[in-house]
């Protein structure tokens, strides 16, 4: 039986969330490379090419970019991070004590 139809929004919600995946794969290989001696280290923009190939081959095509990369491994954060510290009426720490 397929599955049910999702909205616009949803989907949009669903590949924000297969990207954000992605980047944490690239951010964990990036980390890997760097234990490596330097002479074989990967480039950013090669460990970011090599993640959007895996995804395409499992059929979920992301964009995976070395300066968003870069951005994340300086502590950078995501706008929906972002939006949900700035806009939330409630830290996480409180919505878990209120849903608890």
């Amino acid at each position: 039986m397929p599955g049910i139809a999702h909205s616009i929004a949803k989907k949009k919600q669903m590949a924000r969330a297969e990207q954000e995946k992605a980047y944490v794969e690239a951010m964990k290989e990036y980390h890997d490379e760097q234990k490596k001696p330097e002479s074989e280290r990967k480039s950013r923009k090669a460990i970011c090419r090599d993640v959007a190939e895996k995804w395409k081959a499992m059929r979920k095509p992301v964009t995976v970019s070395a300066d968003t990369l870069r951005r994340r491994l300086e502590g950078g954060r995501t706008c929906g991070q972002f939006n949900t510290e700035q806009n939330a009426w409630l830290s996480p720490e409180e919505e878990e004590s209120v849903v608890a």
